[in-house]
């Protein structure tokens, strides 16, 4: 997410954003069911599932979740 602001003054606004970002390969069997899958960790669960500056997690994602 960008979000930019300039003066009505300004004759040419110019922007440039640059984003790394990595991936990892991950796969799942589907027909082989649910026990097939590897189970997160802990420390993976917190990782993966929690909040961030941006992305917080309380407020109205909370009470949706808990709903």
């Amino acid at each position: 997410m960008l979000y930019a602001e300039w003066p009505t003054a300004e004759k040419n606004p110019v922007v440039e954003l640059y984003s790394r970002f990595a991936t990892r390969d991950h796969a799942v069997d589907f027909p082989r069911g649910p026990g097939s899958v590897e189970k997160l960790s802990p420390g993976q669960r917190a990782f993966y599932t929690g909040s961030t500056e941006h992305m917080p997690i309380d407020g109205i994602v909370k009470k949706t979740a808990q709903t």
